[in-house]
């Protein structure tokens, strides 16, 4: 045992992971830098509007065909309705 605690062996990372990673920080950095230069253009909220606004029909887009109805139905519809009051 060292200083800093147990030695474990070194994870196996899969390729896909890896790629992964690579991926969503490329989509990031490219994603920050168009939104930097489109930002001396027009104004910001609307750009705000527009990248969440996307991004949501994006993922709804690939989630609902997956799940469903699912995706939006609740047990507990007091609750939620009480949640999103507050």
């Amino acid at each position: 045992m060292s200083a800093t605690g147990p030695s474990r062996p070194a994870a196996h990372v899969p390729p896909s992971a890896v790629l992964l990673v690579l991926g969503a920080t490329f989509c990031f950095s490219l994603l920050d830098s168009l939104f930097k230069h489109l930002s001396q253009l027009y104004p910001v909220p609307v750009l705000i509007w527009a990248r969440w606004t996307v991004q949501a029909l994006v993922i709804i887009l690939w989630l609902v065909p997956k799940s469903g109805l699912a995706l939006v139905r609740t047990r507990k519809l007091t609750r939620s309705c009480s949640a999103a009051r507050s």
